[in-house]
């Protein structure tokens, strides 16, 4: 299902992926909200993820709950 939302909580990272992931489908990242939120476009200027720094101080718990864990 896209949009899927992955939480990594050994370093309290969210990843809402845009695209089903693929290995090196990164080809730049923005960041966009200073220490917070990083912006991922693939070789073509799409908007593929969003990753969310410091996941449990901006999403409620209930959004990482539901989350998939890597």
């Amino acid at each position: 299902m896209i949009p899927s939302l992955v939480y990594d909580a050994a370093v309290d990272a969210a990843c809402i992926y845009l695209v089903v992931p693929r290995e090196a489908m990164v080809a730049y990242t923005i960041e966009a909200v200073e220490k917070t939120i990083l912006l991922d476009f693939d070789k073509e200027d799409h908007l593929i993820s969003i990753e969310v720094l410091g996941a449990r101080s901006v999403l409620a718990a209930e959004t990482l709950s539901a989350a998939s864990r890597r």
